[in-house]
């Protein structure tokens, strides 16, 4: 069993929560923004760019400066606009992943 891993960090924003999590929801630029992410497919209909919402599942293939790839689905479990995102990741890399977006002075904490 591999040892758990825990990356717990904060970052700050400067555009408000709504800002960022719009930015966020541009799933079609993931991979613009992330060159090693290999493949990243959603699920339901074709032309539905609302990704951040309960129930969704992504497919992904990380392809990091390794000679290995990672097959994972990431499922949204809960998604609350603008203040929080929690998934669940299956597959080569596992476990809770969450996101949680609160506003400061001068923009966001996620």
């Amino acid at each position: 069993m591999p040892s758990p891993f825990r990356f717990d960090r904060s970052w700050h924003f400067g555009v408000t929560p709504t800002e960022l999590w719009s930015t966020l929801a541009r799933t079609d630029r993931y991979r613009d923004w992330w060159p090693w992410l290999r493949t990243f497919s959603l699920d339901g209909p074709p032309g539905d760019d609302d990704a951040l919402v309960t129930g969704r599942t992504a497919r992904v293939v990380i392809q990091a400066p390794l000679p290995y790839q990672l097959h994972c689905t990431v499922r949204v479990d809960d998604a609350v606009r603008d203040e929080h995102l929690v998934t669940r990741v299956d597959g080569d890399l596992q476990g809770p992943a969450r996101l949680e977006l609160r506003a400061v002075d001068g923009g966001t904490e996620a």
